[in-house]
């Protein structure tokens, strides 16, 4: 592939992610050259070993290395039109998938890169948005997190201390339980998604893939910078800057900041049937808002060519009202004939959820019994990575980077009121620690190597606390909270126990957590001039483990058993101002506002010390062979092997459940590159087959019914093709176009469609998952503690992995012209995504995610350093959910509008 050059500085870092063009970015014409100043910022965290080892071998190879690296590129996945009189050429995209910048035509790897000013232009703000321009890619929100699958690989749990499947990895920091997926998107210099497993360089928590951010770096180019303003309905105001500041030419600092607040997209309705307590506190909240304040500082020192230090600070916060969770309207049939139906709602076989009177009817209309959970997102990042080049070319990278947060969260501990009960979550000590040190050669001669070693640490630590604050809208069993008929007891007041007495549960100092050392190589040997053998292997050492207390403080006629005091909640914390026996007064208890009241600091009604540690090791890697027969045609093939760590069971109390096995995946993969068209069009095909072993899923057992479990699916068999098309013309005409086909299909296993049994019966019996399996001849019956749960065995043989819809596809259309100085530039963007299953379990509609279409326009005017962008996203106003947990779903925006102006410097 031919290059193109430019004057190369060699007191400047080349970045290895320049200023991009490409599908969904403005055209060159009036506002390439200033952004290129911003965006020219973005550096290479893993790979600038090409650049390093070039400028210490001699003059002449040090220009071409940052020729290649410094030049002008196109992300993959979508390329920009050129109008006449500029550049007609794609550009070459440069990732650094395998800790090298490479072209990407040219990396034996499924990866979809997209830079900065592609995600500013086409409105892609978070994680989930990434779904509209990269295909087989699958983001659920829940929340507080988000569940990403890539292929049907990755994670669809959400429950901690599981890692994810596809691993989330901010400016070279990797996150392995995902927790800080939550920031937004602002002053990017690209976004790369790697399809498939990770297995060298990543380790054990990316076997469906990752995604890696890298926001823009400090240049030595000179001050610049942008300052951007968004208008659009639900009163969203966006407000974005940047500016880059030299000190001198070794000495550079970067400062960005970024605020959006929007409106929910969803009404709320205050008045429900049944027994309300004191009014809801969730008629004040707006569930769904966003309220983003964050703050990055980036530094550049480079003293002499053979040593630079990046480092890097980022400041979040989020304070939402809540997650706008609805009521699932679907319905399902149950499995037995003549069945009743579970909560005596609808008439067989059209039976709705047991939860379903509390829906409001409509989609973004919400019943203020559903469980919204407010909660505040504060995080801190810190990042460092310092590169030392050796006179013979080989370069050290040494990598250290933290971040620390915290997400207190109060939400409803049922759907039977807003003030039946509420959950208050306190955080502790939560952060991830990574360090990892690299040692990279030269990229001359035939064998190149790249080695490392990391080590990686995820810490949940907090306080929960639930308060169940009186009866719900119906008669229950009338037995204090904690204590069932079969004996069991519970840490805390579930819904469906619809009876309770006032009761506190408390989980003290509960601590889940990860670690994960790796040990990891690759070589490289061109043994011809078009072939080349690549061969990676990872050491994985993973642990994780998790320790909790729990307590239930009862409200009845309780009193210190040390004073004879009965406790009381300050006003203060809104809590009752008497004293004595708060079981006297249901009335006058009121849910903490803030913190919850003063407890004991000994245990009244029991103590149950949960704990365990899964710890294992496993080898993981790759080998391909490589082939480029001419300098526009690549060919690659290989073998790659990831897994995912086993993980430790959170036990109820008194039981005992199986830790859940490794998941472990086998893939082959087939891929073929080119470039065409004197360079105006790209392709990128390829086809996998992956053998998916263990799956880690929630099997119901009715063995260990207390507590359910994770249990591993024993196999699945994952295949699929992908392609994408680039293409531009001379006349300002260009398109993309990438496509995805996944089939997925898991092996013969059972499992219980719990939500079909009777309300108050069964899994959905007092306490939830409490009743075992009766004994031959034993009636089931709350009498005999026991539940026959035969009649609601499924089969699951051929169903698909969740969240892998068969077919994803991202199409965009565009055209630039000139209008006197300035440039105009519609452009459409249509995504859909097939069907797709939140669970295993897929005989009716209880987890179906519909499928969707979303039809995007934007239109660009360019004059000089302004840009005035109008954009309409979801024109049909599709409806769609973009997460189904059962019991609950929660749909994806609708129809939004607006503008954006910006303005570089």
């Amino acid at each position: 592939m031919r290059m193109k050059h430019r004057e190369s500085d060699h007191h400047e870092v080349s970045s290895c992610r320049a200023s991009h063009l490409q599908g969904g970015e403005r055209l060159p014409l009036a506002r390439s050259a200033p952004m290129a100043t911003v965006l020219a910022a973005a550096i290479c965290l893993g790979g600038l070993s090409s650049l390093a080892w070039a400028q210490d071998q001699n003059a002449q190879q040090g220009a071409a290395a940052g020729d290649q690296t410094a030049q002008a590129t196109t992300a993959q996945g979508a390329q920009a039109p050129q109008i006449e009189g500029s550049t007609s050429e794609l550009q070459e995209v440069v990732v650094t998938a395998e800790r090298r910048a490479e072209n990407v035509q040219t990396t034996p790897i499924a990866v979809t890169a997209i830079t900065g000013a592609q995600l500013e232009a086409n409105e892609v703000k978070s994680i989930g948005d990434l779904t509209t321009v990269t295909p087989a890619l699958s983001v659920i929100n829940i929340g507080s997190y988000n569940l990403i699958n890539i292929r049907g690989v990755g994670d669809a749990l959400g429950e901690t201390p599981i890692t994810s499947g596809v691993t989330v990895i901010h400016d070279g920091l990797d996150d392995p339980l995902g927790v800080g997926n939550l920031a937004p998107m602002f002053d990017l210099a690209d976004v790369e998604v790697l399809r498939g497993p990770q297995g060298t360089f990543i380790g054990g928590n990316a076997e469906g893939g990752a995604i890696e951010f890298t926001s823009a770096n400090p240049t030595f180019t000179g001050t610049g910078g942008y300052a951007s303003v968004q208008f659009g309905i639900y009163h969203d105001n966006l407000n974005e800057a940047a500016v880059n500041l030299p000190v001198s030419d070794t000495l550079a600092f970067r400062l960005a900041l970024h605020t959006e607040t929007e409106n929910s997209f969803y009404d709320t309705k205050t008045t429900i049937t049944g027994v309300l307590l004191p009014p809801s506190p969730e008629a004040e909240f707006d569930p769904g808002n966003t309220n983003q304040k964050d703050m990055r500082l980036s530094m550049l020192w480079k003293p002499s060519d053979h040593w630079q230090l990046l480092l890097k600070t980022q400041q979040d916060t989020n304070s939402t009202d809540g997650t706008p969770y609805n009521i699932n309207p679907n319905t399902f049939t149950p499995l037995a004939k003549g069945e009743p139906c579970p909560a005596g709602d609808g008439t067989a076989p059209n039976c709705h959820t047991a939860d379903y009177p509390y829906y409001s009817g409509s989609p973004y209309v919400l019943n203020e019994a559903i469980p919204s959970t407010p909660f505040q997102l504060y995080q801190q990042t810190y990042t460092g990575e310092s590169r030392l080049t050796f006179d013979n070319g080989i370069v050290w990278r040494f990598f250290g980077g933290n971040t620390t947060f915290r997400t207190p969260t109060l939400s409803p501990n049922c759907y039977c009121s807003a003030n039946y009960g509420w959950g208050l979550g306190v955080p502790g000590s939560n952060a991830v620690d990574n360090i990892e040190t690299d040692l990279i050669s030269p990229t001359t001669g035939k064998f190149q190597w790249i080695a490392g070693m990391s080590d990686i640490y995820s810490e949940q630590s907090f306080d929960t606390y639930d308060y169940a604050t009186g009866p719900g809208p119906t008669a229950g069993l009338g037995t204090p909270a904690g204590i069932y008929p079969n004996g069991s007891s519970e840490l805390s007041s579930i819904g469906n126990n619809a009876g309770v007495l006032p009761s506190i549960s408390e989980f003290p100092s509960s601590t889940l957590a990860t670690r994960s050392y790796g040990l990891f190589g690759q070589i490289t040997w061109q043994f011809t001039s078009t072939l080349q053998l690549q061969a990676g292997l990872r050491g994985n050492w993973d642990a994780n483990w998790n320790d909790a207390d729990g307590y239930l403080y009862d409200w009845f006629g309780f009193t210190n058993p040390s004073t004879g005091v009965g406790y009381s909640c300050p006003a203060a914390q809104g809590g009752n101002t008497g004293a004595g026996d708060h079981g006297s007064s249901t009335a006058s208890i009121r849910v903490p506002t803030v913190y919850p009241c003063n407890f004991p600091t000994s245990a009244f009604s029991f103590e149950d010390n949960n704990g365990g540690t899964f710890v294992e090791n496993h080898q993981t890697g790759k080998l391909g062979l490589n082939w480029q027969p001419t300098p526009d045609e690549y060919f690659y093939a290989f073998y790659a092997r990831a897994y995912k760590p086993g993980v430790v069971q959170f036990h109820a109390v008194g039981t005992t459940t199986p830790d859940a096995a490794a998941e472990t995946l086998d893939d082959y993969e087939l891929g073929w590159k080119g470039t065409y068209d004197q360079h105006r069009l790209t392709t990128q095909v390829g086809s996998y087959y992956s053998s998916y072993d263990d799956m880690q899923q929630n099997l119901f057992n009715p063995k260990y019914p207390a507590n359910g479990g994770v249990a591993n699916v024993p196999h699945a068999v994952i295949w699929g093709f992908e392609g994408n098309l680039q293409w531009q013309t001379m006349s300002g005409f260009g398109t993309t176009i990438a496509v995805a086909y996944t089939h997925s299909a898991i092996s013969p296993v059972e499992d219980i469609a719990t939500y079909k049994e009777p309300a108050g019966f069964g899994a959905n019996g007092p306490g939830g998952t409490l009743a075992p399996q009766c004994p031959p001849g034993v009636a089931s019956s709350p009498a005999n503690g026991c539940f026959n749960y035969t009649p609601y065995i499924e089969d699951l043989k051929g169903s698909e992995t969740p969240y892998a819809p068969a077919l994803t596809a991202n199409i965009t259309v565009q055209y630039g012209f000139h209008v006197g100085e300035a440039t105009i530039q519609p452009r459409v963007q249509f995504s859909h995504t097939d069907k797709q299953w939140a669970n295993v379990l897929q005989q009716d509609d209880y987890y179906l995610m519909v499928q969707r279409n979303i039809l995007n326009a934007y239109l660009d005017y360019i004059e000089g350093p302004w840009t005035v962008d109008l954009y309409s996203t979801n024109i049909t106003n599709d409806v769609y959910t973009v997460n189904d947990s059962g019991g609950t779903v929660l749909y994806g925006a609708p129809l939004q509008y607006g503008i954006k102006m910006t303005r570089t410097f």
